[in-house]
């Protein structure tokens, strides 16, 4: 009832502006009276007669950008995402100047998994607003799923520059920098989100602050902050077990370790890198020891090994410490086994590879 009220004072109104018109004239005029109707029945739902008097508007002006990208939206509406495509794109190239149809081509290309598709929108967006936050957002979480991690940095650094304030924002890219090992800049930008905190969430900051540290071969500052971390949280299960293997690492604490490491098993039973990490300080325990308590000890490491191979599945590092276990019991060719399969899963292992060719 509503929408043919609305028609019937439509249709008054163009009665009223008079009927003598020149032939480019009648076409605009026909064209604005069925985009005019597009944009009614949009307003009802009823997308398939506007899209019907989209299609009728185009009949008599094929430039319009604003019929393009209203009938890509009602295409949307539709489930018909190729026709939508097809249609934002003519909108974009009737008005390149127009961000709205580069937004709804990213997401529709997002959703068909067309990463390549959709960097070239959000692209486009930002040639023409180099600042749009939810572009720059948009271009530097797909970058982070292709793991082109240098790309995401400097779209942090220029989304910093409109949420100057964020945290959140200063700590993703604290971990952009250290997944490209600029550990100076990480450090730098964890800080400054410990410095913004309000929440409580600063053990997480204090946390990686540790990981760059031990990345940096600066072990004690590494201990320092894994220990803040605790205390700010004492369920922060991954702090538990990064101090601990990292004492085990260095042979070091190995009664601490072992302590830390059962904590975290506690919070988190499931975790095979936990279990892992457990059977790591068992097997430098037992290589302080001999004889049956040496023997005894590897045993256990075998346990949490195996354990931490049924959590994870095959994981390079994990393949790698059961070959270390079986070459210290005496079983070569199974450590060589073990081995092959953790260089198979990690190629470029130097350590791994030295393993190798000292048994050869």
């Amino acid at each position: 009832m509503i929408i043919k009220k609305l028609l019937f004072l439509f249709a008054i109104v163009l009665c009223l502006l008079g009927c003598a018109t020149t032939p480019v004239k009648d076409r605009v005029s026909k064209a604005y009276t069925h985009y005019t109707l597009g944009l009614l029945y949009d307003k009802e739902g009823n997308f398939h007669q506007a899209i019907e008097e989209f299609r009728k508007a185009l009949d008599y002006d094929s430039t319009a950008p604003s019929i393009y990208l209203n009938l890509g939206i009602d295409y949307i509406y539709n489930s018909q995402y190729d026709k939508a495509i097809e249609q934002l794109k003519l909108a974009s190239k009737y008005d390149p100047q127009d961000t709205r149809p580069y937004f709804l081509l990213a997401l529709l290309y997002a959703s068909q998994k067309n990463l390549e598709e959709t960097i070239k929108q959000y692209k486009q967006i930002l040639r023409i607003e180099p600042e749009n936050f939810i572009a720059l957002s948009g271009l530097s979480a797909i970058y982070a799923v292709q793991e082109k991690f240098v790309l995401v940095a400097p779209l942090y650094e220029k989304i910093l520059t409109i949420k100057k304030n964020n945290p959140f924002l200063f700590y993703s890219l604290g971990l952009t920098y250290l997944r490209i090992n600029k550990f100076n800049l990480a450090l730098e930008k964890f800080k400054k989100a410990i410095e913004l905190s309000t929440k409580n969430k600063k053990d997480i900051y204090y946390f990686y602050i540790g990981v760059v540290y031990d990345k940096m071969e600066e072990k004690e500052k590494a201990a320092e902050n894994f220990k803040k971390a605790i205390a700010l949280n004492p369920n922060n299960a991954s702090a538990y077990n990064y101090l601990g293997y990292m004492y085990a690492e260095q042979g070091i604490n190995l009664d601490e370790a072992e302590e830390l490491i059962k904590k975290a098993i506690i919070i988190e039973p499931e975790q095979g890198a936990y279990a892992d990490s457990l059977g790591w300080v068992y097997y430098k325990k037992a290589l302080e020891l001999s004889g049956q308590k040496a023997e005894e000890m590897l045993k256990e490491s075998l346990v949490e090994i195996n354990k931490a191979l049924t959590l994870m599945g095959d994981e390079p590092t994990v393949r790698e410490h059961l070959g270390d276990i079986y070459f210290q019991k005496g079983l070569l060719e199974k450590a060589k086994k073990e081995w092959k399969k953790s260089l198979r899963l990690d190629p470029e292992n130097k350590r791994v590879k030295e393993k190798l060719k000292k048994v050869k």
